[in-house]
């Protein structure tokens, strides 16, 4: 069982980019943000973006990760597709001005 789990955010007008708060399972913990975007499902790119709040140690982070690219791959399947390969290296962790932590990285689909 995951630790980590994603609920759903309202879509925004004119933006096909699905928005997905982080939470820390059983306290419900909002942890950081997850957005899908790219033009997937009718194109052929995904473009994933993770955000972890500073309360999250560096092996959690590394956890929530794991756990998105798995929501990740079953999302794309949802779809009928799946995901060939990243376009762009592993992404890595930046830190950001507030503390918190940003990675991207972009997959091709078919």
């Amino acid at each position: 069982m995951d630790v980590f789990r994603f609920a759903k955010l309202p879509p925004q007008a004119n933006d096909p980019t699905r928005r997905y708060r982080l939470v820390r399972g059983g306290e419900g913990d909002d942890v950081g943000s997850v957005e899908v975007g790219g033009d997937a499902p009718h194109g052929d790119a995904v473009v994933l973006t993770v955000a972890c709040l500073p309360v999250l140690s560096d092996a959690a982070r590394e956890d929530a990760l794991a756990t998105t690219r798995r929501f990740l791959d079953e999302l794309i399947a949802g779809w009928g597709l799946k995901a060939d390969e990243l376009r762009t290296g592993p992404g890595e962790w930046v830190e950001q001005p507030d503390g918190s932590f940003r990675l991207r990285e972009e997959y091709r689909v078919s």
